[in-house]
């Protein structure tokens, strides 16, 4: 799953930027920011709910048939900092799945350091498995709070549209607009949702619009309540 952060195209969101994308006031090359939740997760008790970067921020499902992983991460990679056009969002050098553990039996390489050093696409499966036993401790929404962190490629999204959209959601009880993404960015996921329907011909069953409640591990994604009211 991909949660809004302003590496999107702001007319076409389910679309991404591809070079020249403004991040946290510093141009940088497109990728995708993606994390990968899954119920295995919560067997280890301090994960109250999917740990997330963004408590508010809608975002996209993506199909993992249609997407291309160029990296990952135990942790939140600070991967702004990684720019090499070749592999944006990705450390020059991989770490190997097989050292990864420091003289104090803490796994370092990858869980570790801003930016951290990715793992190779081929060891995602390792990483996963190593991220739910060594992750960061859970915490509320926010920087760190214990997600992980796969680089998706952006050109290879694009060209996969729009099949490589599952769906789009917002968060329980969030506003369906983001509205902390800066330069003036409002992304409103129910109205990207529409507007996505209409780009490619296909239908609310095919593409749907969800809620996302984190702290239901069983059936965290729902249909959408178009009857959300803002509060206050």
């Amino acid at each position: 799953m991909h949660q809004w952060d302003g590496m999107e195209d702001p007319q076409q969101p389910w679309r991404m930027c591809l070079r020249d994308c403004l991040c946290q006031g510093k141009f940088i090359n497109g990728r995708i920011s993606s994390m990968i939740i899954y119920k295995g997760l919560s067997a280890r008790t301090d994960r109250q709910a999917i740990p997330l970067p963004f408590g508010s921020r809608g975002g996209l499902l993506l199909h993992p048939s249609h997407a291309t992983v160029d990296c990952a991460y135990g942790i939140d990679g600070a991967t702004r900092e990684l720019d090499d056009p070749g592999h944006p969002g990705c450390s020059e050098e991989f770490c190997d799945a097989d050292d990864v553990v420091d003289q104090n039996g803490n796994v370092w390489c990858g869980f570790s350091g801003a930016p951290a050093m990715a793992w190779a696409p081929g060891d995602l499966k390792k990483l996963l498995e190593t991220h739910a036993k060594s992750g960061a401790k859970w915490h509320a929404p926010g920087f760190h709070s214990g997600y992980n962190e796969v680089i998706l490629n952006s050109a290879r999204h694009n060209e996969q549209l729009p099949r490589a959209v599952e769906g789009f959601f917002v968060p329980k009880d969030q506003d369906p607009i983001t509205t902390d993404l800066g330069f003036g960015i409002l992304l409103d996921a129910t109205k990207a949702h529409q507007a996505f329907l209409d780009e490619y011909g296909v239908t609310a069953d095919q593409v749907p619009m969800l809620e996302f409640d984190p702290t239901n591990w069983d059936v965290p994604f729902s249909p959408y309540p178009y009857n959300w009211v803002r509060s206050g």
